[in-house]
């Protein structure tokens, strides 16, 4: 169903001098290229996984933070929802005004008419996903400071 990495970089993968999970010999990178202060900062980061299938904007395995993705899979009755350093996060098929809590990744995800809204109680975010040109079940991220 999904083609990204169920690694989470900053929890489980143990390395050896080089960015190596030494159980499975995946290769992981997490970089910041640059941030700009103010009142709502601008983090330009991006990961890459040896062992992710997916070919996005920065090529293959290579996720930026601001490339996050929606998708519904109707069929199995679950949301996707691709996150900032490429793992993915499973939510229950929602209709509008409905809401899940993630309590693994401590997310909340909410169907609106039109998007759906992924927030975030760690970092305050909220996430805005739009739907695609290109597909029906296929959402883009449009991202957010939470003010509440």
């Amino acid at each position: 169903m999904w083609k990204t990495t169920n690694q989470n970089p900053k929890d489980l993968i143990k390395k050896i001098s080089d960015p190596v999970d030494t159980v499975t010999g995946c290769m992981f990178i997490d970089a910041v290229d640059f941030e700009l202060p103010g009142p709502l900062p601008l983090v330009w980061q991006r990961t890459w996984y040896s062992d992710s299938r997916v070919t996005g904007r920065l090529g293959h395995g290579a996720r930026c933070s601001h490339e996050m993705e929606l998708e519904v899979f109707t069929e199995h009755g679950v949301i996707g929802v691709v996150l900032a350093d490429g793992r993915a996060a499973e939510f229950p098929k929602l209709t509008v005004g409905e809401e899940y809590f993630n309590h693994q990744e401590k997310m909340l995800l909410r169907r609106e008419t039109g998007f759906y809204c992924l927030f975030d109680t760690k970092s305050r975010y909220a996430y805005r996903f739009y739907p695609r040109e290109d597909s029906p079940t296929k959402y883009q991220s449009k991202t957010g400071r939470d003010t509440g």
